[in-house]
């Protein structure tokens, strides 16, 4: 069997969904993707759990695992996986306190979702999810949701480094959780695509929490080419990451920062451009900054302001694009 899916929201009876997914990787699939849900009154009845066969994770030719893991399984002390085939992993996860990853030696594009509903912002888990991360330094691409850099902001060890194939990061984090970007850029020294998306703060009050390495991160030199922030406000943090990169990114090509349009009117967002503008960068010429925005008549009206702003300041390269 090449795919089996399986998304079930309502309604369903655990005990086919077993036998679905037994069935499914006793034919030794190759592209596995679970979404299962059950009503919140019918998660009170241990026969309304679904129960994963441990074959499921030493499948040795699953190659591609999307896995929605919420209320309708059971909380595990453990979630092992040993997939020697698999290159693609999606997995989300609320319910596991503790992971084990094993000869995951083909994995190439990751995308994690952890957070254990009562744990996740505890030291004991944060470790838990750094080890988990180490564990799969083998990958190219790796995307972190706002839950997971949470969990690593609460950690009290790091990541160790070893990424050496990791070209690509999208990361989201709360607006006030910085400090787990700059251990991060410090592991992936050959990180080509940084792509940040800030995640408001429920009480939408911001706090900066950016501040310089101590040591400019190898990737920052020699390899990373294109960052993009998307939330950007023009708060001083954010304006001080933008200028960090531009003054230590020697490789760099492109930055696209991207507004929040219901938060930065148009005045806003043209004194952000203007500051943006007059940075230092080291990089050559070529390189690019992008401001994307929603509103045609943001791009009208900044094109005129920037035909009677920059017409005698020094050249700067940047491009305008329309998002939504």
């Amino acid at each position: 069997m090449e795919k089996f899916g399986l998304r079930w929201m309502n309604e369903c009876q655990a005990v086919y969904a077993n036998k679905w997914i037994s069935h499914t990787i006793a034919c030794n699939v190759k592209v596995l993707n679970l979404k299962v849900r059950f009503p919140a009154k019918a998660r009170d009845f241990g026969d309304s759990l679904v129960h994963l066969p441990g074959t499921l994770f030493t499948c040795e030719k699953l190659e591609f695992l999307r896995f929605y893991d919420n209320e309708s399984f059971p909380e595990t002390e453990e979630l092992k996986i040993h997939a020697p085939a698999l290159e693609d992993l999606r997995l989300t996860d609320n319910v596991s306190r503790k992971f084990s990853l094993e000869g995951l030696t083909s994995l190439r594009d990751v995308s994690l979702d952890l957070c254990h509903t009562k744990r996740y912002e505890q030291a004991n888990y944060g470790n838990i999810v750094v080890k988990q991360v180490q564990a799969m330094d083998c990958v190219k691409v790796l995307t972190l949701s706002y839950r997971t850099t949470v969990a690593l902001n609460s950690a009290t060890t790091k990541l160790a480094g070893g990424f050496e194939n990791l070209t690509k990061l999208y990361i989201q984090i709360y607006c006030c959780r910085w400090s787990v970007l700059k251990d991060l850029l410090g592991c992936f020294m050959k990180l080509e695509l940084l792509d940040i998306k800030k995640i408001l703060c429920a009480n939408s009050e911001h706090r900066a929490c950016w501040s310089e390495p101590t040591n400019v991160p190898k990737c920052m030199v020699h390899s990373l080419v294109h960052v993009s922030l998307h939330g950007f406000e023009g708060f001083n943090d954010e304006v001080e990451l933008t200028r960090y990169v531009l003054k230590h990114g020697l490789a760099m090509k492109r930055i696209n920062i991207c507004c929040f349009s219901h938060r930065c009117d148009l005045k806003k967002k043209f004194r952000i451009l203007q500051k943006i503008a007059m940075f230092p960068r080291v990089s050559p010429p070529v390189k690019s900054t992008f401001l994307e925005m929603n509103l045609m008549a943001w791009l009208i009206h900044l094109l005129d302001a920037l035909r009677c702003n920059f017409e005698d300041s020094q050249p700067f390269g940047f491009s305008l694009s329309k998002t939504g």
